[in-house]
Formats: C-alpha cells, structure tokens, sequence
C-alpha cells in the first residue's frame, strides 16, 4: 500500500478510481470517470498541513526522487510488487502550493491491464471504423500525434497502439515519469527523465533523452507527451525518418494541433514556419479524444495536410 492510512489506501486503490487529489488536509478529491468529486474520509491522517506535507514527502521517498524545499515539485512513478495498481505521482510543496494545505499532492492510478484496439473498440473508444483506421497506421508506420485533454486517455490509446506494431520493432519510449509498461511490447525500451540532485546536479531532460534515442538504433520513438522544448527533437527525429513514431499533446481539437505545436517550437527558439512545415510533412495522423461525462472516446481522426 502507498499510505500508512488504510483509509485512503483502500479509496485509491478502489475499482473506477482513476485519480486522487489531495489540496490540503480537509480538501481530497477522487475521480470514478464522472469527474472529480470531493469526498469525506474518515481518519484519513491528515489533519492539519504539516499532515500533508509529510505525505508528499514519503510518496516521493518511496518513488526515490527528490522532494524538499529546494526542489519542491515532483513527477514520478510509485511502482508496486504486491499486485496493487501502480501510481503517477505529482506533489508540490507549500510555500509553492499554499501555506494552508502544506502540498497538493495529485496522484493517477495506472492500468494494470492494457486494452488492445479491438478491445477499445468493444468498450465504445472507438467505432469499429476507426479502429480499423487506427490498426492501417500502425501497419503502415505513420506517425501519430493523440491529442486531447487530461484524463482523455491519450495514454491509454499510445497503449494500445504500441501493444498491435510488429514484435520485431525496436520502440524507445521517452516519458517524464513512465507510465508505459514494458510489458505493451516485446521491442519496447523505456527511458525516464530525472531532476536534480540535491547539489543542482545530474538533471536528464526530456530532449536530451530524444537525442540520446537516436544513438540507440530506434525503430519508432514514442514521446510520452510534447509539450516543450522536446518539440524540436521530435520533429528532428521524425524527419530523419523514424517512421511510426507517436507523442501525446494536449489540445482543443485535431485542428488545433499544429497550433500548439507552433507554439511549443516558438518557445524552444524554432520558427513557426519550420515548424509547420516540419509537422506537415512528418505527421501522418492526429487522433483526437474527448472525455464527455466519463466516457472516453475517439472524437477524430484527422489527416494531416501536406505543406503546399
């Protein structure tokens, strides 16, 4: 279990409970797949943010990354071994978060099964269409921009469409903290980006981990989600040709992609011109979910216009 709380452990590791949020020692929030709803837990522990905030500190004591007052935000993985769901942790430290609640502590519970395409498409992600559409891309070795909002299930689709390439694809996953099994494929590599050290040292971006992809013979490189500077070594990568290549973004629509991408590559010193084109002529396919009243499911599939 990830708390000493048998209370909380039990309402997080609940059947439906896809997240946890926890704003301070009288604010803890929970998501069933019809949005967060705010909860009553009865001795959870956390009475008062010094409560909190030792919480936050022992998650991320047992997912061996740094969290103190020098470095107060931190993204990472709890990983089980006793068959409980493993979990995505994010914490921020009072006084970045607010003096009041000690931390936020934001916690996303990882499938502990991964659904192939067919079996999305019988749980109504997708229509027996797109699916078909979405099996042609992988077989063709398209590359493949999912965009949606957070808890669309980008992650879940990657999955999916990871666990259908051919078993004699050679996969880098690039992920600020892994969320991506290793069991999705037997091609599949993963790399995680790390912080500092306590002596500012050591720090692994996710550029530099794309960069370094490339000396590592990849098939397909798979950018668990684009959303800076990394933008420029994505593109670079897929225009150095390592077809079927996938990344995640969060966006309103399909069409507002290459918008988001322009901005990100504004903001890592890349022209908006070369962006575009670069996009343009390396993404194949944007797959765009929405989350409406807990239901998860394929909004478009959007081909990306060739540069004129």
């Amino acid at each position: 279990m990830w708390f000493s709380n048998p209370a909380l452990d039990a309402l997080l590791q609940a059947d439906g409970v896809t997240d946890m949020v926890i704003n301070g020692p009288d604010s803890i929030w929970v998501d069933r797949g019809r949005g967060m709803e705010r909860v009553e837990v009865a001795h959870s522990g956390l009475s008062t943010p010094a409560d909190v905030r030792a919480l936050a500190l022992t998650l991320a004591r047992y997912s061996k990354t740094r969290l103190d007052d020098a470095c107060p935000v931190v993204d990472a993985r709890l990983e089980s071994s006793s068959g409980i769901k493993d979990v995505r942790l994010h914490a921020v430290l009072a006084p970045v978060a607010d003096t009041a609640a000690g931390a936020y502590i934001s916690l996303r519970t990882l499938a502990a099964k991964n659904f192939s395409l067919d079996a999305l498409a019988e749980n109504g992600m997708c229509t027996p269409g797109q699916c078909a559409r979405l099996k042609q891309s992988v077989l063709n070795s398209e590359n493949v921009v999912i965009s949606g909002a957070t808890s669309s299930g980008k992650t879940t689709l990657m999955a999916a469409l990871l666990s259908y390439a051919p078993p004699s694809r050679r996969i880098i996953a690039v992920e600020e903290a892994r969320e991506l099994s290793a069991q999705l494929h037997p091609g599949l590599l993963a790399l995680s980006a790390r912080a500092a050290n306590s002596e500012g040292a050591g720090a692994v971006g996710l550029a530099a981990l794309l960069k370094a992809t490339l000396r590592m013979r990849p098939d397909q490189i798979v950018l668990g989600e684009c959303r800076g500077e990394e933008v420029r070594e994505f593109l670079l990568a897929l225009s150095a040709g390592y077809a079927g290549s996938l990344t995640t973004l969060h966006a309103h629509s399909a069409e507002d992609v290459l918008a988001r991408l322009e901005m990100l590559g504004f903001a890592a010193g890349m022209p908006s011109a070369l962006v575009r084109a670069q996009a343009q002529s390396h993404i194949d396919l944007v797959v765009h979910l929405e989350n409406v009243g807990g239901v998860r499911r394929v909004a478009q599939i959007y081909e990306m216009p060739r540069p004129e």
